[in-house]
């Protein structure tokens, strides 16, 4: 138990540390790279938790298309999302980079993967592939038929 808490706890300093590493190297670099101003102008949305099933990739795609939209490397792509964590779902992130060896570095697949495992139930994954294996327009208009399918294509 002590040596679980002194792991999170170096954990914590160590993110901490690249934190503020981060900020004093973003300050020094005007225009290279994405700041977090830039990022949070798109608005991304905070992520606490996944009441739905399907709320986590949800908030995973439209986090991805803000994180390309102003033209985050990987590296910024995780920071910025794992920023926009609250509640059980940072509680969860530390807990899984505490558990790693500190020099691990997640990759952005890593982290959706990660992400997705932890929060998007495989029964939820396998209904929703199978929806969209099944899906045909049958008499719905074609509008209704695109909505599905982009709804179910991400699956």
């Amino acid at each position: 138990m002590e040596e679980d808490r002194r792991r999170y706890q170096e954990s914590q300093n160590k993110n901490m540390q690249n934190f503020f590493t981060h900020v004093i190297n973003d300050r020094g670099n005007e225009g290279k790279g994405v700041t977090l101003s830039d990022f949070q102008n798109a608005r991304p949305l905070p992520f606490a938790s996944a009441p739905e099933p399907m709320d986590a990739e949800d908030w995973l795609m439209d986090t991805e298309r803000k994180l390309r939209t102003v033209g985050c490397n990987d590296e910024e792509k995780i920071r910025y999302a794992t920023y926009l964590l609250s509640g059980p779902a940072a509680s969860w992130w530390e807990n899984l980079v505490a558990v790693h060896p500190p020099e691990k570095v997640f990759t952005w697949e890593e982290f959706k993967n990660k992400l997705r495992e932890a929060h998007v139930p495989d029964s939820v994954v396998e209904l929703k592939k199978r929806e969209f294996e099944e899906l045909q327009q049958n008499t719905a208009p074609i509008m209704q038929y695109v909505r599905d399918f982009n709804r179910l294509r991400y699956v």
